[in-house]
């Protein structure tokens, strides 16, 4: 069980309550009409305790103009050591991105991006949170050429009383290299979650290869550089539909 594990590690398979191929999100929204989404496998490994949440399903819509609703829902295998191996549907993730900066030559874009978690999974069986919570995060965004540099962050309520609130954020910065190939880093920190669950600081690599305007590879490895010692890897197979001048394949979930 053990070597299955470490193999979909090497292949890039990451989980946590924010679970998505980078950490730090993009403001960039959905043109009217246009949506996407992947199918996607992630493990989160903190110690000796494994997630893994394979298959997850994520889509995001632009219902108005700046306006695009996203919904997250996974399967979830549990293993932590000295017990037994677990498995059902996680917790149900809702997002609400509203973009009211656009950007200009001197100007970033700027997104109010809330999330939303409901207790779909059962905590009993380790494959959910038991109660919902919240992420209040602002996202910036700029682009110079085929550079593109993102940030933000916010504060995560969470209704659990043996989790905490805390605040989180992050930096990202990607090349786009032609068409269809964009390769991209990032630093996060996020504070404690709970007393076993502590402060991290995280570096992550990924990026997204474009098979054609409208299918997509994601894929990211992250590990954590301060902190609780944590690994977490993202593997997602997406398309993308709506307006063909508004294509974004691969970009913006």
């Amino acid at each position: 069980m053990r070597g299955i594990f470490l193999i979909l590690l090497v292949f890039g398979l990451q989980t946590n309550t924010l679970a998505d191929q980078y950490l730090t999100d993009s403001p960039k929204t959905m043109e009217y009409e246009q949506g996407a989404a992947d199918l996607y496998c992630d493990l989160t490994k903190i110690k000796k305790a494994y997630a893994l949440r394979a298959p997850g399903f994520e889509a995001s819509i632009g219902v108005m103009t700046d306006f695009q609703v996203r919904i997250n829902i996974p399967a979830v295998i549990s293993i932590t050591h000295g017990q037994s191996t677990t498995y059902g549907y996680g917790d149900l993730d809702i997002g609400f991105k509203y973009r009211f900066i656009h950007e200009t030559d001197t100007m970033p874009q700027v997104a109010f991006y809330p999330k939303i978690t409901l207790p779909s999974g059962n905590p009993d069986l380790r494959i959910g949170n038991g109660r919902d919570f919240e992420r209040l995060p602002l996202w910036i965004q700029k682009t110079w050429k085929q550079w593109i540099l993102s940030g933000g962050g916010g504060y995560a309520i969470d209704h659990n009383p043996r989790k905490f609130n805390y605040v989180f954020g992050g930096i990202l910065l990607r090349h786009v290299f032609n068409p269809e190939l964009t390769l991209g880093g990032e630093l996060f920190a996020r504070g404690p979650v709970s007393l076993a669950d502590h402060s991290v600081l995280f570096l992550n690599l990924g990026g997204t290869y474009n098979f054609t305007p409208n299918i997509f590879l994601l894929f990211s490895a992250a590990h954590s550089i301060a902190g609780i010692k944590t690994l977490k890897s993202f593997m997602g197979l997406g398309i993308t539909w709506g307006p063909p001048q508004a294509s974004t394949a691969g970009e913006g979930l």
